[in-house]
């Protein structure tokens, strides 16, 4: 009888406490829900803060560029019709000296098989 109280007040003791969790653990998980829609509206404020200084930006800029942007544009256009030129003869170098190389191992194969047919041959003479 002494240890059936002892295990309904076990119990018992157990469930409170599973339900004070509950209720701590609920009040917590409101609190971190406001807060979490606390920070969405802020970042949504400075995403649009943001937007509106790149715009500010674009406008000052096309404003900026006036009759002195073609100069540069075309001084541009010129610099990476240059660089493109460049990339081509490097381009064509590099596969001219794959190809070189690729010759030139051949040539040493070649040699090699060369220089042991004159062996066997100089070797069969004797």
């Amino acid at each position: 009888m002494e240890l059936g109280r002892y295990v309904i007040a076990g119990v018992l003791g157990v469930l409170l406490g599973l339900a004070g969790g509950c209720v701590l653990w609920r009040a917590d998980r409101a609190s971190l829900a406001e807060e979490l829609e606390k920070t969405r509206g802020w970042l949504a404020e400075e995403m649009r803060v943001a937007d509106a200084r790149v715009e500010e930006c674009q406008r000052a800029r096309g404003r900026a560029a006036g009759p002195d942007a073609e100069p540069i544009r075309s001084a541009l256009a010129k610099a990476e019709a240059e660089v493109a030129r460049l990339r081509a003869v490097a381009k064509e170098a590099a596969d001219d000296w794959r190809t070189e190389l690729e010759r030139r191992r051949a040539l040493a194969v070649r040699l090699a098989a060369a220089q042991r047919e004159c062996k066997a041959a100089a070797s069969r003479g004797r």
